[in-house]
């Protein structure tokens, strides 16, 4: 089983889901469904010991360092309404 050991001070936050079926498929089920998942956890954030959430190049940079599949990205850049609205109706953004 893998550990992820973040420094006293800083946290890792992420989602976890049930070990492979014995399919080798990872599905999990939160408010919505997820199949084939790249792993049984997978993280979001990195938080440091000043409470504030590191940025998203800092964040990848840690979960590569300790082995922690990071969550896919689906929004870069300014937070567009728009775009995220697109993207829970499956429509393409522009």
């Amino acid at each position: 089983m893998a550990r992820f050991v973040f420094p006293a001070d800083y946290a890792g936050i992420g989602a976890q889901s049930q070990p492979p079926s014995h399919r080798g498929v990872i599905d999990a089920t939160h408010s919505i469904r997820y199949r084939d998942l790249a792993s049984f956890f997978m993280g979001f954030s990195v938080w440091n010991a000043r409470n504030v959430c590191l940025g998203s190049e800092e964040t990848v940079e840690w979960f590569a360092l300790l082995g922690v599949e990071p969550v896919p990205v689906l929004q870069d850049g300014k937070f567009d309404t728009t775009a995220i609205q697109a993207l829970s109706r499956g429509t393409p953004r522009s």
